[in-house]
């Protein structure tokens, strides 16, 4: 897990590189609809770095997530067997938007500080499913409304590119710091 969550930290540094902000947490159809998530956007990315025989690229972005060739897809590669789910921590003041994209320069905080996505067991969320970690008021996290548990097995994608493995679950104050790219919050260390 350690070493993919490394990976995806990758694909999205040079996402951003080659478009100028983080990919959006949802690519939303001209209805609103939630057609993609950034974890299928980034594909090609993961491709490029992965380079393995996982069939990334037959995911087709002109079709929704949820449709037969793109959730066979899934199926092809490792992300999608994966044991943990990989979530972006979405809210007005985390590293993703709901509305919009985030640049790196946004994160005043400073991108050691503030997490991307954490990686956890057992929410059912599929790999290009376009669900992820919401930032509550009281800074915990939920998922369709539950909150998520973060108690045990843990890792964490700061924006940097580190990746974090908490055995034990995150504090509530490391957990309430990682959630704002602009809180004045530092993590220093755990």
């Amino acid at each position: 897990t350690y070493n993919d969550l490394k990976w995806i930290g990758m694909a999205l540094q040079q996402y951003h590189e080659t478009h100028g902000s983080f990919p959006p947490a949802v690519v939303r159809d001209a209805n609103g609809n939630a057609m993609h998530s950034w974890r299928s956007v980034i594909q090609t990315q993961l491709a490029d770095i992965v380079k393995t025989s996982d069939d990334f690229r037959s995911y087709k972005l002109s079709g929704p997530w949820d449709s037969k060739a793109n959730q066979r897809s899934v199926t092809r590669h490792r992300f999608g067997t994966h044991p943990y789910q990989f979530l972006a921590i979405v809210g007005p003041n985390a590293a993703w938007s709901a509305t919009g994209t985030r640049k790196l320069a946004d994160f005043a905080d400073g991108s050691s500080n503030t997490a991307l996505v954490v990686a956890v067991r057992n929410t059912g969320i599929q790999w290009n499913q376009p669900i992820d970690a919401v930032v509550t008021p009281s800074r915990t996290l939920s998922v369709n409304g539950q909150r998520l548990d973060l108690s045990s097995d843990v890792f964490v994608l700061t924006a940097d590119g580190a990746v974090r493995y908490a055995a034990h679950g995150l504090s509530n104050d490391i957990l309430s710091a990682l959630l704002t790219i602009n809180g004045s919050d530092t993590v220093g260390e755990w």
